[in-house]
């Protein structure tokens, strides 16, 4: 919000922005506290640079003390494996999912995700609706997140967009590819027999392979390890 404060406020103004990739990255910010606006411009300015100083140092400040915490943690190390779940995520995922012996089946997991459709059945019928709203938010934003990264750097995961989206609209066919990795990742070391993708060493040294299988079975693995 703060950061669209600013740029409304350079829109109304007129002011003519640098060639930088992100106006609020180094060069941006140090274009930013070098400008000279109207008075009381100048003013709006100031404060929203020092706000947005003030929550940038607080969000570091909390992401270092996830990394403190969560380092050693094994669920958290483990699916930092996953194309596409960075630390964040990985621990947004592993705090909400929790113990997933609490899911009977990779379908429940699914609709505590918030990543299966509401149904109805009528005249021999099923009609497909919104996602469920009696979900965990927040699994499901890291989730949704995670496949857009996927999609952009892993094959498995931008094929498997792109068929999707050739008969859906990009946020159906990404909620869909957000199910599949919940639902297709395994800890199996490169090399056994079996049909999936390949891929390659995360950070913790772990290898994995994605196929399809037992979804319950494979998260359980991240959380039994």
């Amino acid at each position: 919000m703060v950061k669209n404060r600013i740029q409304a406020l350079l829109a109304r103004h007129h002011v003519p922005l640098p060639a930088v990739s992100d106006i609020f990255g180094k060069r941006g910010l140090d274009y930013l506290t070098t400008l000279k606006l109207e008075d009381g411009a100048q003013e709006l300015l100031r404060q929203d640079l020092e706000v947005l100083k003030a929550l940038t140092e607080e969000v570091r400040a909390s992401e270092k003390w996830l990394h403190q915490a969560t380092r050693s943690d094994p669920r958290v190390e483990l699916l930092r494996t996953i194309p596409g779940v960075g630390e964040l995520l990985a621990t947004v995922v592993a705090l909400e999912i929790d113990r997933v012996e609490r899911f009977a089946n990779p379908a429940k997991l699914a609709a505590y995700a918030g990543l299966v459709p509401t149904t109805y059945s009528s005249g021999g019928h099923t009609f497909h609706g919104k996602l469920m709203p009696q979900s965990n938010k927040w699994l499901r934003w890291a989730l949704v997140e995670a496949a857009w990264v996927a999609v952009r750097l892993d094959p498995y995961f931008r094929t498997h967009f792109a068929k999707r989206r050739t008969h859906k609209p990009a946020q159906s066919a990404i909620v869909a590819t957000a199910r599949r990795l919940l639902e297709c990742t395994s800890s199996e070391p490169i090399g056994q027999v079996g049909n999936g993708i390949k891929r390659g060493s995360g950070p913790s040294g772990l290898k994995l392979r994605l196929r399809s299988g037992d979804a319950a079975g494979v998260v359980a693995r991240w959380f039994s390890a």
